[in-house]
């Protein structure tokens, strides 16, 4: 007996409704393959189209090219990855499509791009590589191509290199590539970037680098740490609490739940009251003096957290509900039996 489609028991709405989920360059290529049910639920949509330009990126005074992602590799070499195409295109349009080649992240698109375009690769393509965080298509157009690198977009570039490398760090781009910009070009390394986006093996990187240079990090402030936890990298704030450059438990605390309390979230408050540091952190973490203003501001949190006024999953509100009674009791003048970290 033949297996059966799964797709096949869907109903068209309920097969539209997941595709909605998805990226469309993903629909168009993918998942609009995958059975005659899907491509026949999806027949009429709007999927027939493959985006291959993302919003433009700001670079100093100027706008850079910088392709859609996901990006559709297989596609773009199959219709560009011959000359019939290009020779319609005027010269805009093809330096436009080397730009997004050059940021995509696909290297046989970039070697169907510059294979076929048959323009002068000019600095708008290395502009896209650098946005994009490729260093090696950064390496193959400077040391390889021969790019047109022109003065202006130098001295932009030059004005603008701490925020290249503080969106890279952030977007967690490759190691070697923020080596490249520290120590090639001197752009000063953002901690707070790196503890955004990159590894462990980054930010210990960036820590020994800073500290050769007589340059030891000072701790995250509250509102870069938060940043870390908002971008959802836990791995590098308890790289960050191990090695004492994570602001303080209380301090930390107090910002979120007295200054900052309807933008924070159950799951980093959690967090926060719940973290550990390993064997190698460099200074132990007190307990959290839980007075009456912190225990108002988990109260204050608890009624922005009600079902209906925002999005918490029950286990979540839960947490923060027995958080509320077990300090209720300190903070009261009673001391309860608190959780681990409390």
């Amino acid at each position: 007996m033949p297996p059966i489609n799964p797709f096949s028991q869907l109903s068209p709405e309920l097969v539209r409704c997941i595709a909605s989920y998805m990226h469309p360059n993903y629909v168009a290529t993918d998942f609009k393959l995958t059975c005659t049910a899907v491509a026949e639920a999806l027949r009429g949509e709007d999927y027939r189209r493959i985006q291959l330009r993302d919003e433009p990126q700001r670079m100093g005074c100027q706008l850079v090219e910088s392709a859609a992602q996901p990006w559709p590799g297989a596609a773009f070499v199959a219709h560009w990855g011959r000359p019939e195409p290009w020779r319609a295109l005027a010269r805009w349009q093809r330096l436009r499509l080397l730009c997004l080649a050059a940021s995509s992240h696909h290297p046989p698109s970039l070697d169907a791009a510059l294979a076929y375009c048959g323009t002068v690769i000019e600095a708008d393509a290395l502009a896209s590589a650098i946005i994009a965080g490729d260093l090696e298509t950064c390496r193959r157009f400077f040391e390889t191509e021969g790019c047109n690198w022109d003065e202006e977009l130098d001295v932009v570039a030059a004005e603008d290199w701490p925020d290249v490398f503080a969106g890279a760090a952030a977007n967690g781009d490759d190691l070697p590539l923020l080596r490249h910009l520290h120590k090639q070009l001197g752009v000063a390394i953002d901690l707070a970037a790196v503890a955004e986006g990159c590894s462990e093996e980054a930010l210990s990187w960036a820590v020994a680098a800073l500290e050769a240079a007589g340059q030891a990090p000072e701790p995250l402030s509250c509102t870069e740490f938060k940043e870390v936890l908002s971008k959802g990298n836990l791995a590098a704030a308890d790289w960050l609490v191990r090695h004492g450059l994570a602001p303080p438990k209380q301090e930390l605390l107090e910002d979120m739940l007295l200054d900052d309390y309807f933008s924070t979230d159950i799951p980093n408050l959690q967090w926060v009251v719940e973290k550990r540091g390993g064997q190698d952190r460099v200074q132990s973490q007190p307990q959290v003096r839980w007075s009456a203003e912190l225990y108002a501001g988990l109260v204050r949190m608890r009624e922005v957290c009600t079902p209906g006024r925002c999005y918490a999953v029950p286990a979540h509100t839960r947490w923060l509900a027995a958080l509320v009674d077990v300090v209720a009791a300190e903070a009261l003048g009673g001391r309860a039996s608190a959780p681990d970290g409390v």
